[in-house]
């Protein structure tokens, strides 16, 4: 299973980010290959936060294709709802007292958690994310 962090889905969605082909591509390939792609409501709804935003992109997408997006990907492979279980909390603890993690940093810990209760292979454009023991990680931006 996979499970896409924010800035992937955001980047694939949305022509004008700057790692649009290459995120965008990398989900296509995911999905035509038959991956499970984790599909978490807080990711999904951070995704949503950014692409609507309009301080974010200019213009900012419709609410309703953020979503027809978002359904599209669920619809169009295999996917699994992955939501935090009874490991998730301990694991961002460890991470958050472990890293002395502040506030801003703290939503990384919460992926990364979530990635690993599920055995997830972690997706992101983020390179903060090579710290957590456990992650397997695929930073897109580095063959």
């Amino acid at each position: 299973m996979i499970l896409c962090d924010v800035n992937v889905l955001v980047n694939a969605a949305i022509e004008a980010a700057e790692h649009h082909r290459v995120c965008l591509d990398a989900v296509k390939a995911a999905v035509a290959g038959g991956e499970i792609v984790g599909s978490s409501a807080v990711i999904k709804a951070g995704m949503v936060r950014i692409c609507t935003h309009p301080r974010v992109f200019n213009p900012p997408m419709a609410t309703a294709q953020a979503f027809a997006f978002l359904a599209h990907l669920d619809l169009a492979g295999r996917a699994e709802a992955v939501e935090p279980g009874i490991r998730h909390w301990p694991l961002f603890r460890q991470f958050v007292t472990d890293f002395r993690l502040p506030g801003a940093g703290m939503m990384d810990a919460w992926y990364a958690a979530l990635a690993i209760e599920h055995d997830a292979e972690w997706w992101t454009c983020d390179g903060g994310f090579a710290k957590y023991p456990g992650l397997r990680l695929r930073n897109l931006l580095t063959p």
